[in-house]
Parts: structure tokens; sequence; C-alpha cells
């Protein structure tokens, strides 16, 4: 049974980060998973440590990592990164179902 979205948090940094433009972001992604060549990987991957800088910095490395699990399916998915701006607790969560980008809405 699908839920509808009532929360979405909005990225802060499409256009800046990466395109604003959703057929270009698309393209984008497509273009350094498809540049990606992977050695052949043995065992079960359980964790990915992939780099989050603008996707003209990192994107490549990034799709390095994406590639490995492409296919693959989880029981659960976890997102930890840091905060670039002060917060004085220890953890910050987000309430929001789904982040939003250019190119489509990523629902949790």
């Amino acid at each position: 049974m699908e839920t509808e979205l009532t929360s979405i948090r909005p990225s802060p940094i499409a256009g800046t980060w990466y395109s604003a433009d959703p057929s270009e972001l698309r393209g984008s992604i497509e273009g350094y998973l498809k540049e990606a060549k992977l050695p052949d990987l043995t065992g079960e991957i359980i964790a990915l440590i992939v780099p989050h800088a603008g996707y003209r910095y990192s994107g490549l490395v990034a799709a390095y990592a994406f590639k490995a699990i492409l296919g693959h399916q989880y029981d659960s998915v976890a997102v930890v990164a840091p905060s670039h701006n002060y917060y004085a607790q220890a953890f910050l969560t987000s309430a929001h179902q789904a982040y939003e980008t250019p190119a489509g809405s990523c629902a949790y």
C-alpha cells in the first residue's frame, strides 16, 4: 500500500552542486555510471562510503560505489552525512518523508 508523501525536503543545492535541469542531471549520473569500470568484486557489499561533494568533483568516485550495488536489493539504507552548519546536539535528523531532487523524489 503506497502512502502519500506529505513532507518533502526540497534540495537546497540543486543548480549549484549539481544541475537543476532534470534531463541534464540524469545525463550526468548516467554518464558517470557508464564511465565507472568495476573490477570483479567478490563477497557481499554491506556498506558504502561515498563522497558527497559536487558532481564535477566526486561524481565519478560516487558512481563506482553505486555501480557496485546496482541491481541489488537491501532491506535498510541509512544515509549518514556531516552537517556543514553548526548544530549543538550530537545528531540532527529529518522528519521529512522524502528528499526532492531535479531527477525526482527519494522516499524512505
